[in-house]
């Protein structure tokens, strides 16, 4: 496909990316997946490689088709955590495509919703945006006092290697989503929010 031609040619043949090698040091190694930390460390208004998005400018567009303050800061920060908002990322040994990692059935449905095999970065907000508002973490989110609130709403949605919906802090990464919500806060005009 366009995908794996444009993955191979940028990456050669391997398929993973950072946070994933990270889950796969973290498992060989015995170690709980919810530890890791590995967070967004490119700036708001550039985007962090050719191709990518800017925080800002994901951030600017969720709200831009109707999304709220938490629900773009959530999908800001899944992005950045996923995919560091490569609208182009392979995930999972080229069964997951995009901004967030959608997979298998999930990004089957998301390529049915924009009519596309290779949707673009905004067909791929509106799709997790609509994809968030129908499922059951979207109370969570709607009402997420604090970075710590939204980190378990993104757990909930995203469902990284290691999340169960009993302990989903125990999935993979949860401590860099939080810690990325967190430096995310300055796009809502925030210092930063609270941890909780």
């Amino acid at each position: 496909s366009d995908m794996q031609m444009y993955w191979r040619k940028k990456h050669g043949d391997e398929s993973s990316t950072p946070l994933e090698k990270q889950a796969e040091d973290a498992k060989a190694k015995g170690a709980p997946l919810g530890n890791a930390n590995v967070s967004y460390l490119g700036e708001y208004g550039r985007p962090k490689a050719q191709g990518h998005l800017s925080p800002a400018q994901q951030y600017q567009h969720l709200l831009s088709i109707g999304a709220s303050p938490n629900e773009a800061h959530l999908l800001t920060s899944a992005a950045a955590s996923e995919s560091e908002l490569n609208p182009f990322a392979h995930h999972d040994q080229d069964t997951g495509y995009g901004l967030y990692g959608h997979r298998l059935e999930r990004l089957d449905a998301m390529r049915k919703f924009a009519g596309t095999d290779t949707p673009g970065w905004q067909q791929q907000n509106a799709f997790a945006l609509q994809e968030l508002r129908s499922r059951p973490e979207y109370n969570l989110v709607q009402n997420a006092k604090n970075a710590r609130d939204l980190a378990i709403a993104q757990m909930h949605f995203e469902r990284p290697a290691g999340y169960s919906p009993e302990n989903p802090t125990a999935g993979h990464n949860f401590a860099g989503r939080l810690t990325t919500l967190n430096q995310f806060a300055g796009l809502r005009g925030e210092d930063r929010i609270a941890r909780g």
